[in-house]
């Protein structure tokens, strides 16, 4: 059974934040935790959101699932293009 989804917005904290503190629920939960990441308040949302993803991925263990927070058609497309599924926002 998967844990559960918490929503981190990249516009709030560096990559480097978000992934020790993922990281960790990961490993506390046996590998069973979903991140989702939204852009929050980030300026040009989608080219933002990939380079902050690629960063983020770097420093997660792997088979972490990460999940774009998504509403609009661009930022769907970016989460089928780089990330294990959406968080439908709103």
């Amino acid at each position: 059974m998967r844990t559960g989804i918490a929503v981190v917005h990249a516009s709030g904290r560096p990559a480097a934040f978000n992934a020790d503190h993922a990281r960790r629920v990961w490993e506390e939960t046996k590998g069973t935790f979903v991140l989702g990441v939204g852009s929050g308040q980030m300026a040009h949302a989608v080219e933002g959101m990939r380079a902050y993803l690629g960063e983020l991925r770097s420093r997660l263990p792997p088979g972490l699932p990460i999940y774009v927070a998504a509403l609009a058609p661009r930022m769907l497309h970016l989460a089928g293009d780089i990330a294990a599924g959406v968080a439908l926002n709103w």
